[in-house]
């Protein structure tokens, strides 16, 4: 070999323009060999070059180990990718470069491979870089045979697949994250192939919100769309159909369980693309959100019921009635609005209490809905007041109709907690057109109406009129005035005596309010007391009599007339507010007066209401020395029972009686009823409205204590009454005090 090699050095060094093949042809000739065989070894060396190129630069470590597994040859590259030389392999096994756990793993593996001289591939094993690292291979290998066929080792390749195995290990976690999280919480995840419609992944939420298997939604894709209720079943298929297209999706719909109750979804859906934009897969959750749902159900009722009768409130009831109108008004048709009143509900209230109240209420509101039909509204619009929305009507003469059955159906008396009660009510009736053309004004001329039933007398109906507004007006102008008169002082009080029977003196005196007006000149009563009432007025202007009652009888003391009770009218409204007897002390310390010459009066219906607790703030006033008297006795409803419990000094026998006391027998005979068991109790009575010398003779024959009234005189300014003091003998040289109690 080596002359052939000097020969082929000096041939090229020599004749540089001969041609290559004929060079080598003169050396094989003169050496005996032929040009092929020198072709043939230059075509190896080329071959070999070829191999040392790929072997050096490829990413793979190539090797080469005998029968025992000893590295016999490894590829330069191992440097860069383990980090060590070549030579520091040569001579040592894989099993020495991984932990010992892993080597015992694969030495028995490759244990068995060796044994059955099989090719092996992509075997994955740890070996630790140069630098303690550890790292991950992916070894393949085959078994090689010397000439003879006996075993000889193995060859093969090494690929480093860590960062690979890492970013495996990661999507793996990551994924078991969101395995985790999907199977934790009450929501599904879904996930769809667009081509195929497969379920590719459904959280166990399926389980618990569609109440079916969870491989049923792998196996029957279609399921969840059948699910769905037939009425949002259309709505959802095109918008899930929008989604393939590349919308977004959300919607909420209803769906069918197999226990055939309802759920309510809210499902919500995005199209995933590929690197080239498109769309192979859906995904989305969907939630259960019939809870929610149910709570915008309530709300939204609560919102147009009223909370006590289910009935609609006002708001509802309002809506309504602009849509009726608006139908009506485009159908050339008449609508009709029903205001309602129950009549002294508030006694009613008062005397049993709160929850049969209610009670009663709540059987108005279904009596109600049973007269009216199917299109008809009925609402209650607060305390003890309804309306009735009646669309569509033919004549005025139906609306009279269903007044008068509603009025007799109230009548039917009410059996409740063993009580038994009748009521009644009072009803404005307003139409469209005529009476309004807009929902504001059908209920405010309704609700006019029905104040004009109240003034008849209740327990009746009245259709709207023009005239009734102006009567409205007339009364606020004078609520207006009445304010002013207050803070004006434009009030007066008058005095009318109490007189003994028996001797004639006078021995007491009521106090009388009267209204002195800058324009109607002296107003009665009879004309501003109830407005009073209703406005609340009446407390600042009760308060107001009271004091100044009192301040007068004082200054009459104070001149030397002999001391005599001074009588004041309580409304209800008085009565029951807050600290009376506070302000009542207040007043009699204010005026300097002695409790016992201030006579309260109190009416049997104010009396009668929450009895109990009038008993106790009637006992608190006469503890104070204050006397009580009972006012138009006869009149009420009071029984025996209740009349002898309550603490009182003085009944009055009402006008009414007294009037038809010489011509009327029954008359005659509640008077001497009331007389006589007054006496028995020990109250003193006194009669109002004496106007005769002949009743006057009855009263005294049936020994009577007092009376009052216009044959002994009207009521007085207080200068009057002084002057009927004087001449009734009652003068500052009469010392004698008028006793307060028989």
């Amino acid at each position: 070999q080596q002359p052939i090699g000097v020969l082929a050095v000096v041939g090229r060094k020599g004749n540089r323009d001969l041609k290559d093949s004929q060079l080598m042809s003169n050396i094989g000739s003169a050496l005996g060999f032929s040009l092929e065989n020198l072709r043939q070894e230059e075509a190896l060396r080329a071959s070999e070059e070829k191999f040392r190129d790929l072997v050096e630069n490829t990413s793979d470590v190539m090797w080469e180990m005998d029968e025992n597994g000893v590295y016999t040859y490894c590829s330069p590259n191992v440097a860069s990718i383990l980090g060590y030389e070549p030579e520091e392999l040569i001579g040592k096994t894989p099993f020495d470069f991984m932990p010992p756990e892993e080597a015992k793993r694969v030495g028995d593996l490759f244990g068995t491979i060796v044994a059955e001289r099989k090719p092996f591939s992509l075997l994955a094993h740890q070996t630790r870089y140069k630098d303690g690292r550890l790292g991950v291979m992916e070894c393949s290998g085959s078994p090689m045979f010397d000439e003879d066929g006996r075993f000889a080792g193995y060859r093969g390749v090494d690929r480093d697949i860590s960062e690979r195995k890492r970013a495996e290990e990661e999507l793996r976690e990551s994924e078991e994250r969101f395995r985790q999280m999907a199977e934790q919480i009450r929501d599904l995840f879904w996930l769809r192939e667009v081509e195929t419609g497969d379920v590719v992944y459904a959280s166990p939420a399926y389980e618990t919100i569609w109440g079916r298997p969870l491989q049923q939604a792998y196996e029957d894709p279609k399921d969840w769309i059948e699910s769905i209720l037939p009425e949002d079943k259309e709505r959802v298929s095109a918008s899930f159909e929008r989604m393939l297209q590349g919308e977004s999706y959300e919607e909420e719909y209803r769906i069918s369980r197999p226990d055939g109750s309802i759920r309510w979804i809210r499902d919500r859906g995005y199209p995933v693309r590929d690197q080239d934009g498109r769309i192979y897969r859906l995904t989305g959750i969907a939630e259960d959100i019939t809870a929610r749902r149910r709570a915008e159900e309530t709300i939204r009722h609560l919102a147009y019921h009223d909370s006590l009768t289910d009935l609609a409130n006002r708001t509802m009831f309002e809506d309504r009635l602009t849509v009726a109108l608006a139908q009506a008004r485009r159908k050339g048709r008449m609508a009709a609005v029903m205001f309602l009143d129950l009549d002294r509900f508030k006694v009613v209230n008062d005397t049993v209490g709160h929850a049969l109240g209610d009670d009663l209420l709540q059987g108005v509101g279904e009596r109600l809905t049973g007269l009216v039909r199917e299109g008809d509204t009925v609402a209650r619009l607060g305390g003890d007041e309804f309306t009735l929305l009646l669309a569509e009507v033919e004549r005025a003469e139906d609306m009279v109709e269903v007044a008068e059955r509603v009025l007799d159906t109230l009548r039917q008396p009410w059996v409740l907690n063993g009580h038994e009660f009748r009521i009644t009510t009072s009803i404005g009736i307003a139409m469209f057109p005529n009476d309004g053309e807009d929902a504001d004004s059908l209920l405010s001329n309704a609700d006019t109406a029905m104040y004009r039933a109240k003034d008849q007398g209740r327990d009746n109906y009245k259709l709207y009129t023009p005239a009734m507004n102006a009567r409205i007006v007339e009364r606020l102008a004078l609520e207006n005035s009445l304010r002013h008169g207050l803070e004006r002082g434009e009030f007066l009080v008058y005095y009318q005596p109490q007189v003994d029977i028996a001797s004639g003196r006078i021995v007491g005196m009521e106090a009388l309010v009267r209204w002195q007006h800058p324009e109607r000149g002296l107003v009665f009563p009879a004309e501003f007391i109830p407005v009073a009432e209703e406005t609340g007025l009446i407390v600042p202007l009760g308060a107001w009599v009271m004091r100044t009652a009192c301040a007068q009888n004082k200054a009459w003391q104070a001149a030397g007339f002999p001391p005599m009770r001074v009588a004041v009218n309580l409304s209800a409204r008085q009565f029951q507010q807050r600290n009376f007897t506070k302000m009542v002390d207040e007043v009699l310390k204010e005026a300097d007066l002695e409790a016992r010459w201030l006579q309260l009066e109190i009416t049997e219906g104010v009396a009668m209401q929450d009895v109990e607790s009038n008993i106790a703030l009637l006992r608190e006033l006469r503890q104070m020395g204050v006397q009580i008297a009972i006012d138009d006795f006869g009149t009420g409803h009071s029984s025996l029972s209740y009349l002898s419990r309550l603490p009182i000094d003085v009944v009055k026998i009402d006008q009414s009686f007294i009037q038809d006391l010489t011509t009327d027998p029954n008359g005659a005979a509640i008077a001497r009823s009331i007389i006589v068991m007054a006496h028995n109790l020990k109250l003193r009575v006194i009669a109002e409205g004496v106007e005769t010398e002949e009743q006057l003779a009855f009263l005294k024959k049936r020994r009577c204590d007092e009376m009052q009234g216009y044959l002994f005189s009207k009521p007085a300014p207080a200068e009057a009454f002084e002057e009927m003091l004087k001449q009734s003998g009652r003068t500052p040289r009469d010392r004698r005090p008028v006793e307060a109690s028989r």
